[in-house]
């Protein structure tokens, strides 16, 4: 209608765009972007029509949107770019897409990691995520990897260069992680990838002091024939 606001917002918030990009409408979006629509514009909750087309699954309005030039780094109330939505989701297709925005924050490498996500890990990495990155108290993706046990992705973060030396911030390795949460296999792989076996955190507590605490013979033994000192075990 002539005159009509492409920008006009219902009570709760929702505009145009908004509601076209949550139905999938395509040609209704490219209509009102031509006319002007505000595709930044985002309701209480900070969600804007690029959260919800990737919500709602909708490949296609997310490239209309990525084509028209929308800002991937926006967030929405709750700290989530849009690659976060998809990577939550496991959208593997929308995350080939140039959601490029923030892909070595902690959140993206979290949410991948803990659900499991190894295509979505694969995709990451692809794009450039840096797999050494450090996270809140200073971890990095593979320790997020190591503590849920999943053994393809801890693999193929140390394939593209996951350090598996690294240290948080109390001088926690993934060995010490791996130990910890009775991921016999992880310690396993990290052992053979040349992780020291017997680093020690901030407070002194080597491997095999971890493999003690949780009675894990086996691993023990392991970390015996591969040189752990037994001097120093408590």
């Amino acid at each position: 209608h002539q005159g009509a606001d492409v920008n006009g917002e219902t009570s709760w918030g929702d505009t145009p765009l908004r509601c076209a990009a949550r139905e999938g409408l395509e040609e209704t979006c490219r209509l009102l972007i031509d006319r002007g629509a505000d595709m930044h514009a985002h309701d209480g909750s900070g969600t804007t029509a690029l959260h919800l087309a990737i919500q709602q699954r909708h490949k296609h309005i997310v490239q209309i949107l990525l084509d028209q030039g929308i800002d991937v780094n926006l967030r929405n109330r709750r700290g989530e770019t849009p690659l976060h939505l998809a990577a939550q989701a496991d959208l593997e297709e929308i995350c080939r897409l140039r959601l490029r925005a923030e892909i070595d924050g902690p959140v993206v490498w979290f949410e991948t990691t803990q659900k499991r996500h190894k295509d979505i890990v694969q995709i990451l990495e692809d794009q450039g995520a840096d797999v050494k990155v450090k996270i809140g108290m200073g971890e990095i993706p593979l320790d997020f990897a190591v503590e849920v046990g999943v053994k393809e992705i801890c693999r193929l973060l140390i394939e593209r260069g996951a350090d598996v030396h690294a240290k948080d911030e109390i001088g926690v390795t993934a060995l010490h992680l791996a130990i910890g949460e009775t991921h016999k296999d992880i310690v396993q792989i990290l052992i053979d990838q040349g992780a020291d076996v017997n680093v020690k955190t901030k407070e002194g507590a080597t491997a095999l002091h971890c493999a003690a605490q949780v009675g894990l013979v086996q691993i023990r033994r392991l970390l015996i024939e591969r040189g752990a000192d037994v001097d120093v075990e408590d």
